[in-house]
């Protein structure tokens, strides 16, 4: 196989956004523990996840992606589709046979985001809502995956896993805004082609709204996370700063949504979808100092 078509088939798992993905185990790992200790079987299993579901989706889209993204490798032929299906089918096999060897709390969330995604590609995408639902949950698994079930609700973990869930899916409104052309020419019901520009972007807003509130009411009811049911002063300090940090991080994401969405005529939906995804970077980041 020549190194370019090589490089285009590794180009449609979105090799940057299963780094992030991989990231995620571990800043999970972190948040609930304090530790960098993962298997490496659960982050190869949650790469191989997200990389096979990438694939999975140019393959079932490349009508619409004629429109919305004319410079995949699918589209522009570069990468046989027989190739890719053997290269999803190659990268389901490892994600699973990974999580088999990291334990049974991974193998079952792999098993399940496996199959979520599947039906994502196919069904649940062309649903209002739902698919962007799917996403969001997928994500928090990333961060969940690597901690044990009984510290899922640990203040840190729940609020790392609902922002990089609600901002996700915020994320993939914006991105179904930006792909409405070819959608609406596959006959496909998303947010964005049931509604107007101006809708999507309220509730862009309205849910970077909602993040925000939640931060603020977790800093001020939730003991141990916030300001309140913490007696070692420098916990305090620290925690107190990873709030602050997170507070500034959600107002950044709302200045990205204000000043890209929130215009009468013109929507900049791609400049809002990249920066959103910074703004995700880089508010689990500043969470994280919570713990330095």
């Amino acid at each position: 196989m020549p190194l370019g078509t090589m490089l285009a088939l590794l180009s449609l798992a979105r090799p940057v956004n299963v780094v992030v993905a991989c990231a995620s185990v571990y800043v999970g790992a972190f948040l609930s523990s304090g530790g960098w200790s993962v298997p490496w079987g659960t982050v190869v299993a949650v790469g191989a996840t997200l990389a096979a579901a990438n694939v999975d989706n140019d393959l079932q889209d490349v009508t619409a992606d004629r429109i919305n993204h004319p410079h995949r490798p699918l589209v522009r032929a570069h990468v046989n589709p027989q190739y890719a299906a053997l290269f999803r089918a190659g990268l389901t096999i490892v994600a699973l046979l990974a999580a088999v060897w990291a334990g049974l709390q991974p193998m079952i969330i792999t098993g399940a985001v496996l199959l979520l995604l599947a039906v994502y590609n196919r069904q649940l995408k062309h649903v209002p809502l739902w698919g962007n639902i799917v996403v969001s949950l997928a994500a928090m698994l990333a961060l969940w995956i690597s901690a044990p079930v009984h510290q899922w609700l640990q203040a840190p973990l729940v609020v790392g896993a609902g922002f990089a869930g609600l901002t996700t899916f915020l994320r993939e409104i914006v991105k179904d805004a930006q792909d409405r052309a070819g959608d609406e020419a596959v006959h496909s019901r998303t947010l964005a082609t049931t509604r107007s520009d101006t809708t999507v972007s309220r509730i862009a807003m309205l849910g970077l709204s909602v993040v925000l509130l939640g931060v603020l009411l977790l800093t001020a009811t939730y003991p141990g996370f916030g300001l309140s049911g913490v007696q070692d002063g420098n916990v305090l300090d620290l925690n107190a700063r990873g709030v602050v940090s997170l507070i500034l991080t959600t107002l950044l994401c709302s200045a990205v949504i204000i000043s890209t969405l929130g215009k009468v005529r013109t929507y900049n939906w791609a400049a809002a979808s990249r920066l959103l995804k910074v703004c995700m970077v880089v508010g689990i980041v500043f969470l994280m100092v919570r713990f330095v």
